[in-house]
């Protein structure tokens, strides 16, 4: 296995991903309320950091009872106008770039700069009058087992060993075989990389109705619910160039809606050279789907690059991938309204 060179591991000033750092930031950025919503298995705080007056509304019944009375403000309240724009950060140890760019959102949100000096008016105009909620590490027990705090310049063996680890008998785990345990048996594995968090759990499948094993991922539901969430924006990253994945399996309405978002994501991305790439729809079950399920949010994963040498990217750039993509997501929120019938 290759490695990255050190200045290449080592990041810009911007690049902010370690656990001590991120949450040094979240100390730092005056405007956000930051909660710590439970503790990992590894005893590590899950954080989410909120802007914006809470929306005001009055449920008679949950979503799935609104959905199918034909009266869906039910749950979501009568005439409450407010979004909720909601990001979540670090579901895999590996992809750093995610809470690298939640730290960044933080900043922009608060005084108009990135970690650069950078700024997005744009951006932070689509905000407007969005309650914003910022999940930026969802499991920071794999954030913390991951050595490198970049991939720029790495291999596909790189990011195999470092996001889904190493059998003890020297075997790469690898995707998607990574998936076939749940939890991953620890006592099995040389390295478990970062995807798990310390029971070995996946959050990304952990959403099993009536088999949730995960405090992380209960707590995020039940931050979802509370919030009334419009849109759940997923944080990936990967070896491709970046793109947004939506999913079939969604209630109806929802899947034109999630293929409009990509386009304006696009749209920023293409702006910015910075390659995007067409929209992808997923069949299966997964975190996202089960987040859209329990409060009507449009959820789509965005995947951004590692700049892996197959498919260079800088660490200039992948911030721009994220930061754009966001506003291209709020772009389209703030011009449409994110649910289905809204705009």
């Amino acid at each position: 296995m290759s490695h990255p060179s050190d200045d290449e591991t080592r990041g810009p000033e911007f690049w902010v991903v370690s656990m001590p750092d991120i949450e040094r930031h979240l100390d730092s950025v005056p405007g956000w309320d930051v909660v710590e919503l439970c503790r990992s298995p590894g005893g590590r705080p899950v954080y989410a950091c909120t802007r914006g007056p809470k929306k005001q509304s009055e449920r008679t019944a949950n979503f799935s009872s609104a959905y199918h009375s034909g009266q869906p403000e039910a749950f979501w309240g009568e005439h409450v106008e407010q979004q909720c724009f909601m990001y979540v950060a670090g579901v895999h140890g590996a992809e750093m770039e995610g809470p690298m760019a939640a730290v960044n959102l933080l900043h922009v949100i608060e005084n108009g700069r990135d970690l650069r000096g950078e700024p997005w008016p744009a951006l932070r105009k689509a905000a407007g009058e969005m309650r914003l909620v910022v999940v930026p590490v969802l499991n920071p027990d794999g954030r913390a087992r991951v050595e490198p705090v970049s991939l720029v310049g790495g291999t596909g063996d790189d990011l195999r060993y470092w996001n889904q680890g190493r059998w003890k008998d020297g075997a790469d785990i690898g995707y998607p075989d990574c998936k076939r345990h749940q939890p991953l048996p620890l006592d099995e594995v040389e390295f478990p990389g970062g995807y798990p968090n310390d029971d070995g759990y996946n959050l990304m499948h952990d959403c099993t109705p009536g088999d949730i094993r995960t405090a992380e991922v209960q707590a995020l539901l039940e931050l979802a619910l509370d919030e009334t969430s419009d849109c759940m924006f997923n944080s990936h990253s990967y070896e491709l160039s970046p793109g947004v994945i939506g999913y079939s399996t969604v209630l109806e309405g929802y899947a034109q809606r999630q293929r409009e978002l990509s386009s304006s994501v696009e749209e920023s991305l293409a702006a910015r050279a910075l390659r995007p790439r067409a929209y992808h729809e997923a069949s299966g079950y997964n975190l996202v789907v089960a987040l859209h399920l329990a409060c009507g949010a449009l959820a789509v994963t965005f995947e951004g690059p590692h700049g892996l040498r197959e498919n260079p990217y800088t660490h200039e750039q992948i911030l721009d991938c994220h930061l754009g993509a966001i506003e291209g997501a709020l772009n389209f929120g703030a011009e449409r309204g994110f649910r289905p019938g809204t705009g």
